[in-house]
C-alpha cells in the first residue's frame, strides 16, 4: 500500500511539473479530454469523499476517548466533529488559499513520526503488538503510558519538527545548514529515533509502562481485569 501511494503521488508530482499547476482538477479535462479526463476527475472526487469519510470517522472514534463526549450518541458526536469543518463552507477561498502551507507544515511531522514508529516497533517491541490493547483507555492497559500520553515520544516529535523547520521551511522554501547534503527529513528522522530509543531504555521500559515485553495474547487484559 505504501509503494502504491508513492507511485500515485509521484504521478501527480510529475504531472504538476509538466503543466505548472498543482491543482489536478484544473488540467485533467484539458489533457485527457472527455474520454480520459472525465473518468479521472470522477475518480478524484470519489477518492476525496472516501478519504474525508475515513478521517471524520476516525475523529469520532478519537472523541469517544474524551470523558466529556463518551456518553453522547453517535450522530451528536459526529456533529461536533464536523462543526470546525463548517468554516470551509463559509470562507472557502480564504482557507483553501492557505491550505497548501498548512498541509506542508503538517507533512514535516511525518519524518519524526516515521522514525519513532520504526524504533518503537522494530527495536523496542520486536514486532510484537497486542491488538486488543491498542484502543483500550484503561490505566492498566499495555499502551496507557502516563495518563494516556507517551511524553517521551511527544518530546522527540517536537524536536524533529523543529529540526525539520530549521533546515527547510516548506512554505517559503528557505534552507540552511546541511540541507543540501542530507535534506531535512534525514536529521528530523534519525535524531528523534536515537533520542527516543535512549529515553525508552533508560526510563520507560524499566518502569513497566508501554507494554514493552508484555504478553501479546488477547486474553491478557481480561485476566488483568479479573
Amino acid at each position: 500500500m505504501g509503494l502504491g501511494m508513492g507511485v500515485v503521488c509521484c504521478t501527480g508530482l510529475f504531472a504538476a511539473l509538466v503543466v505548472h499547476d498543482t491543482e489536478s482538477t484544473s488540467w485533467m479535462l484539458k489533457v485527457g479530454g472527455l474520454l480520459f479526463g472525465a473518468p479521472a476527475l470522477l475518480l478524484a472526487i470519489i477518492a476525496n469523499i472516501s478519504a474525508a469519510s475515513i478521517m471524520m470517522y476516525t475523529a469520532g472514534l478519537g472523541l469517544r476517548h474524551v470523558p466529556l463526549f463518551r456518553g453522547m450518541q453517535w450522530p451528536v458526536l459526529m456533529g461536533i466533529a464536523f462543526t470546525p469543518v463548517l468554516a470551509y463552507v463559509v470562507w472557502p477561498n480564504e482557507l483553501y488559499t492557505r491550505g497548501m502551507a498548512f498541509l506542508a507544515y503538517n507533512a514535516t511531522m511525518y519524518a519524526p513520526i516515521s522514525g519513532l514508529l520504526l524504533v518503537d516497533y522494530f527495536w523496542l517491541r520486536r514486532q510484537r503488538l497486542n491488538a486488543s490493547q491498542i484502543f483500550t483507555d484503561d490505566p492498566r492497559g499495555h499502551y496507557w503510558f502516563n495518563g494516556g500520553f507517551n511524553f517521551a515520544a511527544l518530546v522527540c516529535l517536537a524536536l524533529g519538527y523543529v529540526i525539520y523547520l530549521y533546515l527547510f521551511n516548506p512554505a517559503t522554501t528557505e534552507t540552511r545548514g546541511p540541507f543540501a547534503a542530507m535534506t531535512a527529513s534525514v536529521p528530523a528522522t534519525v535524531i528523534p529515533m536515537l533520542l527516543y530509543y535512549c529515553l525508552s531504555r533508560a526510563f520507560i521500559v524499566p518502569s513497566g509502562r508501554g507494554g514493552y515485553g508484555a504478553s501479546t495474547h488477547p486474553a491478557a487484559m481480561e485476566q488483568c481485569n479479573l
